[in-house]
């Protein structure tokens, strides 16, 4: 995907792998939730500059787009516009506005809706530990 990175794949996976894997869980319960996350949120949750944050999330949108999982990387919003910044634009793509964000967020929101059971409750990060560590693994 397209993006300006400062921290590689393998920066991250070598510094933060233990955030960056933090960062897909609490991305996937925000998406159960049915909720957005701001850059300022998870800079206080992870530890992480806001400026790495933005490396972090359009990794979390390639981790994604590999998998072929909702865009997570869409529920990450800036607080003073609510909506994702420029990065996140770019990594979508030249063609892509507001109008393909908001079908990410709608598919983020469907896909990963959370039943009453149990066993779905726990199902969409379970074995998350082993999928992250593939991800950076297959470089």
């Amino acid at each position: 995907m397209n993006g300006r990175r400062n921290l590689s794949k393998k920066d991250i996976y070598d510094n933060y792998h233990d955030k960056f894997n933090i960062l897909v869980r609490f991305m996937i319960v925000a998406a159960e939730n049915k909720r957005f996350v701001t850059y300022a949120e998870l800079n206080k949750i992870l530890g992480v500059s806001i400026e790495d944050l933005r490396d972090f999330a359009g990794l979390l949108g390639d981790f994604c787009h590999e998998l072929k999982l909702p865009y997570l990387n869409s529920l990450i919003i800036n607080s003073t516009e609510g909506m994702p910044g420029g990065d996140y634009f770019s990594w979508l793509g030249e063609n892509n506005g507001a109008g393909a964000w908001g079908k990410h967020v709608a598919h983020c929101f469907s896909s990963l809706h959370l039943s009453t059971s149990n066993k779905k409750k726990f199902l969409n990060t379970s074995g998350l530990n082993e999928t992250v560590d593939s991800f950076f693994n297959n470089s």
